[in-house]
């Protein structure tokens, strides 16, 4: 799918920096973006340099964006300067432009789709339950032989993973027995003696023994004192910090879930990590969120890194995909119907891996080796000149075509 800027449309308000901001860049935290271009202006968050980044959760009627632009320019330059934003995962879009010295700045953001998509009237923020922890939650009872009913208000579990990964993952929910309802919601649940009655948004009821909901959670952050020492906190509750973990107050610094970023107990210990290094170790580090390897230990389980297909396409324009989907040699013999699913995608031209995805036995293992040659920036190439070991699943990855 190509990008087409015949849909382009504005989403956020220019904002000017005061007289302090000359010569200065703000990182600018937006919890909501409106469709209007007049009104509303964002608070900046901290100066860093010359340099303005734009953070922003853009969603438009339940579907993704293809594409995010910063557009920006000094008062007398009578040209925009766009700058493509950076995809990251949940929605999350991020630019960053070095701004002319002594000159006030306007900026502003667009973004778009495929032009046969439609617009919603108004942009909100995506909620972070992904379902992650529905589906593995779904498994377990499975497993322990409850009959158990998935509702799932998007058309496939797992969004903000890559489509394949989440169409692999859907069929193996069904595959162990699991009962999907997908594009609902629980509208209703009442008692009636020891059974529950569901009422789902289409109509159905289900009876059942509990309903548990995986809704996510918020950051316990009330009662703390944080909004009367001046920190800002987003409409979650959250902690609103810039690349380097530090909030409002520049003495304050937050990391872990009740930032709301990236909700992984290792993103935690290496925010943590990143704040000490540069706090008592004069080694800024910030963590980079398009570099953390993630895992769903659904049956069989996923993994992935990088970007999705589609971030892929949206940030690079032309990539090269690969795929492939096997029976693994363990499944072979026994009969088994259990395909593993395995994805690479790599920038065009350069050949640099973008984004590793996988699903089928031992995904995480794997993906999580790979996970370092992703750092490294390794190649295609890489992958293509280094001697499998036979036979394995993983040696898949390197003969991918």
């Amino acid at each position: 799918m190509t990008t087409t800027r015949s849909s382009l449309r504005r989403l956020a308000s220019a904002v000017e920096p005061g007289p302090d901001a000359v010569g200065t860049a703000r990182t600018i935290v937006i919890e909501r973006v409106e469709p209007e271009l007049d009104g509303g202006r964002y608070p900046a968050k901290r100066v860093v340099g010359d340099w303005l980044t734009v953070s922003a959760d853009i969603i438009v009627d339940g579907h993704d964006l293809l594409g995010a632009a910063l557009l920006i320019r000094a008062d007398d330059e009578p040209e925009w300067r766009e700058v493509r934003m950076r995809a990251g995962r949940h929605d999350r879009w991020s630019g960053r432009v070095r701004l002319t010295r002594n000159r006030w700045h306007r900026y502003t953001l667009e973004a778009w789709r495929d032009e046969v998509a439609s617009w919603s009237d108004r942009l909100v923020r995506k909620a972070r339950a992904h379902g992650p922890i529905a589906v593995e939650l779904a498994h377990i009872f499975r497993g322990l032989g409850s009959q158990v009913h998935q509702v799932h208000r998007g058309e496939q579990v797992l969004r903000g993973f890559d489509e394949d990964v989440r169409a692999a993952v859907t069929r193996g929910l069904s595959a162990r027995g699991i009962e999907l309802h997908l594009g609902q919601t629980v509208v209703a649940a009442a008692r009636a003696g020891a059974a529950l009655t569901v009422r789902l948004a289409g109509g159905a009821e289900l009876e059942v023994d509990a309903l548990l909901a995986a809704t996510g959670r918020r950051p316990r952050t009330a009662g703390l004192g944080l909004a009367e020492v001046g920190v800002e906190l987003g409409e979650r509750g959250q902690v609103l910090v810039d690349e380097e973990s530090r909030s409002s107050v520049p003495s304050i610094y937050a990391v872990g879930d009740c930032t709301d970023r990236f909700n992984l107990t290792p993103v935690a210990i290496r925010e943590g990590q990143a704040v000490a290094e540069a706090l008592f170790g004069g080694r800024p580090s910030p963590v980079d969120y398009d570099q953390v390897p993630t895992a769903v230990f659904s049956l069989p389980p996923a993994a992935t890194i990088g970007l999705t297909e589609t971030e892929a396409r949206a940030r690079h324009g032309e990539v090269d995909v690969f795929r492939s989907s096997f029976r693994p040699l363990r499944h072979a013999m026994s009969g088994r119907d259990q395909p593993t699913l395995m994805k690479v995608i790599a920038e065009r031209g350069s050949g640099r891996l973008c984004g590793i995805h996988m699903v089928g036995d031992d995904a995480p293992e794997i993906i999580q080796c790979l996970a370092v040659a992703f750092r490294m920036g390794a190649t295609k190439a890489d992958l293509d000149a280094t001697m499998p070991i036979h036979p394995t699943a993983a040696e898949e990855f390197m003969l991918l075509r």
